[in-house]
């Protein structure tokens, strides 16, 4: 929603505090001749870069992929237009079926713990979480092509992990640690039993033995466990080796063996080991030593194994078909984000991509690959991405680590504008690459420090102030970086260091951007030119605040911008806002 003349007159008169007649003329007629709804000023180009990019699906939360056994479905919870979705895609015409929608402004009421937990162990059913407006979350259960909804369980604890038993049971870990045994009894789905596990701190793994044992591990933890559904005993399976946790599991019911990666604490490298039941007990085998593993998947009924590895800055899918084949490597130059577990014999399913664009879902069998389906928006249509280097800048005792997007048709004759970003390259779950590639590629240096959020929001914030020092001195001191127009952007409570970055180097930046702000500046005169502010058109605070902040700005002389988007939600994860907002940060650093 863009403010125009009316609306932001009404705010002023009746805002929380009443503006002088001066100051409400200021900051009308700035906001009347700014933030036109043609976006005068905006190139033309970054127009249609920021819809290309901004049309890119971003994957949400792990598990949001899903493979049928048939290998002919795709289940895929991404963002949509206005916020998120679940959607099951045919892979065949790559035609899709929304089961679920929720605006970016219900995300945490109805999408925040939203799951794809696949299809059954026949290939008839397809399941996933999903909530509603009072944020109670249900297992949806449909047919196999989600046409029909064949049941509807209440989660009044949520789901953590899930795992299908056959056509008519599954079994799921819910968020109060019960271990739930769910059957279907004609059309309706019922707790045959519930068992209360022991907590334990980590994310619980789940897999299934048979029809009525499950095995349960915790991510971190040093245990794998069976538990009979019937009667609730359990066994001890596995122990790790000394001083090791398991960071991964895979059971393959045709070998009656587990595929575990276990490795120590900060440890570099992990163990891969093979753990089988002969006879009454379960022998470890190791099979290797790796980089990083952070997911494994058995391939071929147990045969070969899949590996997603981190290796320094590389995430890299690793495929061993079979005992007497050799080894594949794939995306070494490019990122895995996961792998997906899948009965269809002989491939592994991965969330990769081959250089910095989007993420794609392929199907990787030994040394082929297959892109399966694409997140870009326009059939057949391929877009051009600038690279994205990873540099290190020196500054007060430390190395800050950044990416750096360079400006599109770079000429060394040229002088480009500079946009700092606390945020990283990422497309999922919240695509921060739409802005990063519309501005590089309408030429202008994006260097991004990357931002955690951690519980200690303002320390961590304050941490990274030393981070920006460092990449503006190693990026100005380039001669193709103009100094003149450098420019800062932050999100939420990483715009807490944009405020002590203005206090302590006032002038440095032309301008500021802050994106759905927890924190906003304190207005000096000379802080920088320009401040362009954008939130959710539901954000609560934008009524209390954003009146003051202008008479506030106004009397310093600082012009401000201001976008409410009405696709809503303090975290943008809506295309139409990813796009809005590329267009306005292009109009802050190109007018």
């Amino acid at each position: 929603m863009n403010l125009g003349r009316g609306r932001l007159s009404k705010w002023l008169v009746h805002g929380r505090k009443r503006i002088g007649p001066a100051t409400a003329v200021c900051v009308t007629a700035m906001f009347a001749t700014q933030l036109c709804a043609d976006w005068v000023g905006v190139p033309r180009k970054a127009e249609r870069l920021a819809a290309e990019f901004a049309s890119i699906g971003a994957i949400q939360v792990d598990p949001a992929v899903a493979i049928s056994g048939a290998a002919d479905l795709l289940g895929v919870f991404r963002s949509t237009e206005n916020g998120v979705g679940i959607f099951i895609v045919d892979l065949k015409d790559k035609s899709e079926r929304v089961l679920a929608q929720a605006l970016d402004s219900e995300y945490y009421r109805k999408a925040r713990a939203a799951r794809i937990w696949g299809w059954s162990t026949d290939d008839s059913l397809f399941a996933y979480t999903w909530g509603d407006e009072q944020e109670n979350y249900t297992l949806v259960i449909c047919n196999r092509t989600g046409e029909q909804q064949l049941g509807r369980v209440p989660l009044p604890d949520g789901l953590r992990a899930m795992k299908w038993l056959g056509p008519d049971a599954c079994a799921y870990i819910d968020w109060a640690t019960n271990l739930v045994h769910l059957k279907r009894s004609g059309t309706d789905w019922e707790r045959a039993a519930v068992w209360r596990l022991q907590p334990v701190p980590g994310r619980p793994a789940l897999e299934a033995l048979d029809a009525d044992t499950v095995a349960i591990g915790w991510i971190g933890g040093t245990e794998l466990w069976q538990v009979e559904l019937a009667s609730g005993k359990t066994a001890k399976l596995y122990t790790a080796a000394p001083g090791n946790s398991i960071d991964a599991v895979r059971y393959e019911p045709a070998r009656r063996a587990f595929l575990v990666s276990e490795s120590a604490r900060r440890a570099t490298r992990s163990s891969l080991v093979r753990v089988s039941r002969t006879g009454a007990d379960w022998v470890r085998h190791e099979l290797g030593q790796w980089p990083t593993i952070r997911a494994v998947e058995w391939l071929r009924n147990g045969a070969g194994y899949a590996l997603h590895i981190r290796q320094g800055e590389n995430n890299y899918l690793l495929i061993k078909p079979g005992p007497f084949e050799s080894e594949s490597i794939h995306f070494k130059g490019g990122g895995v984000v996961g792998v997906v577990p899948a009965s269809a014999a002989g491939a592994v399913y991965a969330i990769a991509s081959v250089s910095n664009e989007p993420p794609a879902i392929w199907a990787c069998d030994g040394e082929t690959k297959t892109r399966v389906y694409s997140l870009e928006g326009g059939a057949g249509k391929t877009l051009k991405y600038q690279p994205v280097l990873v540099g290190w800048a020196p500054f007060d005792g430390h190395n800050a680590r950044f990416e750096l997007v360079p400006p599109a048709d770079f000429s060394r004759s040229k002088k480009y504008p500079l946009v700092i970003g606390l945020a990283s390259y990422t497309w999922s779950p919240v695509p921060h690459a739409v802005c990063a590639q519309t501005l590089a590629r309408a030429g202008a240096y994006v260097a991004l420090s990357g931002f955690t959020f951690r519980d200690d929001l303002r320390r961590v914030s304050l941490e990274h102030v030393n981070n920006i020092n460092a990449i503006y001195n190693i990026m100005v001191a380039n001669p193709n970086v103009d100094a003149d127009r450098v420019f800062l952007f932050a999100f939420s409570g990483s715009t807490t260091a944009v405020c002590e970055l203005l206090k302590q180097y006032p002038g440095r930046f032309k301008g500021v951007i802050l994106l759905h702000p927890a924190e906003l500046p304190e207005p000096k005169p000379g802080m920088c030119e320009r401040v362009l502010l954008t939130a959710g058109v539901d954000e609560d605070w934008t009524k209390e605040r954003i009146a003051e902040y202008q008479e506030a700005l106004c009397k310093v002389g600082i012009p401000l911008d201001v976008y409410l988007h009405e696709a809503g939600g303090h975290i943008a994860r809506a295309q139409r806002t990813m796009r809005e907002r590329a267009v306005l940060m292009a109009k802050a650093v190109f007018d």
